[in-house]
């Protein structure tokens, strides 16, 4: 989740050439802040391995490539509108996984099923179907910046879930990424009303 968050600096270099979105000192001061904030997170538990270097190498192409997604995504979720993109998209994409899923099912399906049909629901119901609708519904009234630096606080959530419900103690790492992190969220919804109001003054001037 922390690797997959740094989404955001792709993004932004990519919404520049995509989306037509400025490049401003702000937003890179956000980014540079938040990206800062993640990076305090991979120290948490001490320096990673060699293999954990590698995975993070995987992460980062997958966060490039999430990020395309939310620069094409925002150039015609307006003309699809935001539930049925969200909705073919993720037909499309089951579709394409399903022969790796059912070469992959274990022998005792049912009871697997049996036993994690609950947690299995809130992944389909919660963590998909009402998430993805609410990211492509701020992503149709908001920025590629705005959205993709929102995903910067997935990390702080899942050390505040954790710390409520597992008892996880937080070491100075967490807490200085999440204050890197919350101030470059600050710097995001700054840069993003600073420009609402010019949209709003070149809009009154016309």
């Amino acid at each position: 989740a922390v690797v997959f968050s740094a989404n955001a600096l792709f993004a932004v270099i990519l919404a520049k050439f995509l989306n037509h979105e400025p490049w401003n000192v702000v937003k890179w001061l956000a980014v540079c802040i938040g990206m800062l904030g993640i990076s305090l997170f991979v120290f948490e538990t001490g320096v990673p391995e060699k293999n954990a270097l590698c995975a993070i190498g995987i992460m980062s192409l997958s966060s490039f490539c999430f990020a395309f997604s939310v620069c094409f995504t925002k150039r015609v979720v307006n003309r699809y509108g935001a539930l049925f993109f969200m909705g073919m998209s993720s037909v499309v994409g089951a579709l394409l996984i399903m022969p790796f899923a059912v070469m992959s099912l274990p022998a005792n399906v049912s009871a697997v099923f049996a036993v994690s049909w609950r947690v299995l629901l809130y992944i389909v119901l919660v963590g998909t179907l009402l998430a993805y609708s609410l990211y492509y519904l701020g992503i149709k009234h908001s920025s590629v910046f705005m959205a993709s630096m929102c995903f910067l606080l997935k990390p702080v959530l899942a050390c505040f879930f954790a710390w409520l419900w597992n008892g996880d103690v937080m070491n100075v790492w967490t807490f200085s990424g999440m204050v890197g992190i919350v101030l470059a969220l600050a710097l995001t919804a700054y840069c993003q009303l600073t420009g609402r109001q010019s949209e709003v003054v070149s809009q009154v001037r016309d």
